[in-house]
């Protein structure tokens, strides 16, 4: 090992949600403020799990008198650290809807990160029912986001919600007047 064998320019200076955060400005831009993407932690599972019965579980624990530990899992990264974040529109005029459109998730190192896409935003953005990706850098999330919101499916999408922002306003004045 020598000194040559690492680089010390910094290419992905933002992390995976301040990536979004920037890229999403446009949405809001394009739409007139109607439409946004917002960006927000998150508590939830990101991939799809399998819920246990409480009793069953209780039931299942009782019955075992061995359980094998897979070593591996005390070995490699340990730092606890688990970052989960939405992605989702709102509308301008419907204070409580949102449509997810991604979850992202990383540990303590940022880069690759784990994006969970909306089956439907999948499908329009490679054409096939996956939707888990690891995203390895800063540029490779920037150009997946910008390809999903120029889908023809985002594209369609967000303007229902621009209409749905324009009729709560026109409501919002029949109610006053």
């Amino acid at each position: 090992m020598n000194k040559e064998t690492f680089n010390f320019d910094l290419k992905d200076t933002m992390s995976p949600e301040e990536v979004i955060i920037e890229d999403a400005k446009k949405i809001a831009e394009c739409t007139r403020d109607m439409v946004s993407c917002n960006v927000n932690s998150y508590e939830g599972e990101t991939t799809s799990y399998v819920r246990k019965n409480n009793i069953l579980a209780m039931a299942e624990a009782m019955q075992q008198t061995e359980k094998t530990i897979n070593i591996q899992d005390s070995l490699g990264e340990q730092s606890g650290v688990d970052k989960k974040y939405e992605v989702f529109l709102s509308v301008k005029g419907l204070e409580y809807y949102k449509y997810r459109i991604m979850f992202l998730r990383y540990g303590a190192i940022s880069y690759p990160v784990e994006v969970v896409l909306n089956e439907d935003i999948a499908e329009a953005y490679n054409g096939k029912k996956q939707y888990v990706y690891n995203v390895g850098s800063m540029e490779e999330l920037k150009i997946m986001f910008e390809t999903i919101i120029n889908t023809d499916f985002c594209t369609e999408l967000i303007q229902s919600l621009i209409y749905e922002s324009m009729r709560q306003t026109r409501k919002d004045k029949i109610e006053i007047n």
